[in-house]
């Protein structure tokens, strides 16, 4: 079961082999390196263009490089007091070394369009159910079954964190010990009615052999350990769902579930760059005997009949977010686009949307219409500062040119993000509210199904403006806080955890914008013959101590937010809990201060993130 088709009518996608895989990554996922991974169906972007913009950027490399080498020289002609002369000499020898930056524009463009090729190109797992897969034994099939009488109130012990960037799948955190998914891990060997022959045959030759004779070799896989879901596996389908995150959680109310878990593979996913972990290992359990899979035990000075779950001290509340996959990547090239303009911004619009999430599509939505005017207008002012720097020729004036390409262009950009940003809360939402509704309807008793609460959404955008690296930060804030800090005055979110977020972004570009004013001042007294110095003297001004004390507020400012997001995120999880349990009219009599009505343990893989629980 997926979502419904023909919500979003788009061109139908080609299916081809993709030959881009993402390489330096750190948590075991999926990989397109293996044989089922072959089968993919490409988003928009095609490697032969991908290839063309790299051999180009190469080629215009070389001949930087040659132009270099013909421009150097004539340090023994320089005379200070003749100023013209001495001017024309320095904008020789440094234009060149501008002129490497624009080449390397160009290789951030070719390697942000790969990139984005690899993630939203869709997998095998996400265009079939693993259950039809030719290759089924690369997918572990766990079957979980609730204690009969403790549907509403009994949790499966999985802990995970829903995938980004065209991922769609849930990737697995936290196991809960003696949970029903702990007991499957370490579940008992049901031995076929030949190993147990073989298992008698082999205690009476080890007891012949004992006597001076050799014991045969055991059969080969005789004894061999059974799959275990681990942390980092990535479940890819949940019952008959797959490729979408949203309505796999939706499946985890039911009192029955079987997820498909993905092997662990040799490759990854580039939404997976920011992961801490490599290769983390099941959490240890308690030693002794294992209970089977779905029993209860009798608590100790209990009446009779009262049976409990064997997890005493599982929560009682699950949390469960239902929305589409956030694009974490997507939004932070769409904000480096601020400061460099076409080359992240580019990759992200040529990018085909999901026809099923309308949480890609707000980038096309809201971004392609003004693009259409602003990007040409982008890489002609681009152009023109290269032909510039190369012919030695004053085109455009760099006051002119750097207001137009650094602060109006990006001023634009930023009003129409902020309204994306606000529309993304809508839709997510509207996306909890209406799959909560339809799990209520679906279900033949909702008293079966356990309670369910979460916290409000992450505002994206905002976020990646306040964590973004501080060395970025002070850049953007020089090209674009006053714009920043004005959309954020003017945009009103419904949230309070985007209403916290959007308080730090006023504090972190109010300060920025002294920055931007003073470089404005600089660029109305620029002239020409200084353009190429002032390039290269704004990376030394990057390193020195007033840019570092700046990177130190910055970083202390994220710092700060970071933790108080997360004790924002913890305080809504025990107060939406609380208040459930309330409303439930099979929970009105239970104490609301036992020791874990929900779960709030941080993720493994993502700092200053909370883990789902179902």
């Amino acid at each position: 079961m997926r979502s419904p088709p023909g919500l979003y009518e788009h061109d139908h996608l080609e299916v081809e082999e993709v030959a881009l895989k993402p390489e330096c990554l750190e948590v075991h996922l999926l990989a397109r390196s293996k044989p089922d991974h072959l089968e993919v169906e490409e988003i928009a972007l095609k490697p032969e263009c991908l290839e063309a913009v790299m051999k180009l950027s190469l080629v215009c490399m070389v001949a930087v490089t040659v132009l270099c080498l013909v421009r150097s020289g004539g340090e023994e002609d320089l005379d200070p007091r003749d100023t013209e002369e001495y001017e024309r000499l320095r904008f020789q020898e440094d234009s060149p070394l501008v002129l490497y930056l624009a080449t390397v524009e160009m290789l951030i463009c070719g390697s942000c369009a790969a990139t984005a090729a690899a993630m939203y190109s869709r997998q095998g797992h996400q265009l079939r159910h693993p259950a039809e897969h030719e290759q089924s034994a690369l997918f572990t099939k766990v079957e979980l079954c609730k204690d009969p009488g403790f549907e509403d109130c009994q949790l499966y012990g999985l802990g995970f964190r829903p995938s980004s960037d065209g991922l769609e799948c849930l990737v697995v955190e936290d196991i809960r010990r003696d949970s029903l998914l702990d007991r499957w891990n370490h579940r008992s060997h049901d031995l076929s009615p030949e190993e147990l022959v073989e298992q008698a045959l082999g205690e009476e030759v080890a007891a012949v052999a004992g006597e001076g004779f050799s014991a045969p070799s055991p059969r080969p896989g005789a004894g061999r350990p059974l799959p275990k879901v681990a942390l980092g596996s990535a479940i890819v389908a949940v019952n008959d769902v797959y490729a979408d995150v949203g309505l796999m959680q939706q499946q985890l109310f039911k009192p029955r579930v079987t997820l498909w878990v993905r092997r662990e593979d040799d490759g990854l996913h580039p939404s997976e760059l920011d992961a801490g972990v490599f290769g983390a290992e099941v959490p240890p359990v308690a030693t002794g005997p294992v209970s089977t899979l779905g029993a209860v035990e009798v608590e100790e000075g209990a009446p009779a009949g009262g049976l409990r779950p064997a997890s005493s001290a599982a929560p009682r509340v699950a949390c469960l977010a239902m929305e589409d996959e956030e694009a974490q990547i997507l939004t932070r090239w769409t904000v480096c686009g601020i400061m460099f303009g076409w080359v992240t911004l580019l990759p992200v619009l040529l990018m085909q949307p999901h026809e099923e999430r309308p949480r890609q599509q707000l980038f096309r939505q809201f971004l392609l219409k003004p693009c259409l005017f602003l990007l040409p207008l982008w890489m002609l002012l681009w152009i023109l500062d290269c032909l510039q720097l190369l012919l030695m020729i004053q085109i455009i004036h760099p006051f002119y040119y750097f207001v137009f390409c650094h602060t109006v262009i990006p001023g634009v950009l930023v009003w129409y993000l902020f309204a994306m940003q606000a529309t993304e809360e809508r839709i997510v939402l509207d996306q909890r509210r209406s799959r909560r509704a339809e799990e209520k309807d679906a279900s033949c008793d909702a008293a079966m199904a356990p309670l369910s609460v979460v916290e409000d959404a992450a505002p994206v955008l905002l976020k990646e403006l306040i964590t973004l690296n501080p060395v970025a930060m002070l850049g953007l804030g020089t090209c674009a806080s006053i714009p920043i800090l004005l959309c954020s005055l003017f945009t009103v979110f419904q949230t309070r955890r985007a209403r916290h977020a959007q308080g730090f972004v006023n504090l972190i570009y109010g300060l920025l914008t002294v920055f931007q004013l003073a470089s404005l001042y600089l660029l109305y007294h620029l002239r020409f013959a200084q353009l190429p110095e002032m390039y290269l003297a704004a990376f030394y001004f990057l390193i020195s101590i007033p840019c570092f004390a700046v990177w130190c507020v910055c970083l202390a400012c994220a710092n700060h937010f970071a933790k108080k997001d997360l004790q924002l995120c913890e305080s809504q999880r025990i107060e939406r809990a609380k208040e459930a349990l309330k409303a439930s009219p099979t929970a009105a009599g239970e104490a609301l201060e036992q020791a874990l009505l929900v779960d709030c343990t941080e993720a493994i893989t993502r700092e200053y993130e909370l883990i789902y629980t179902a």
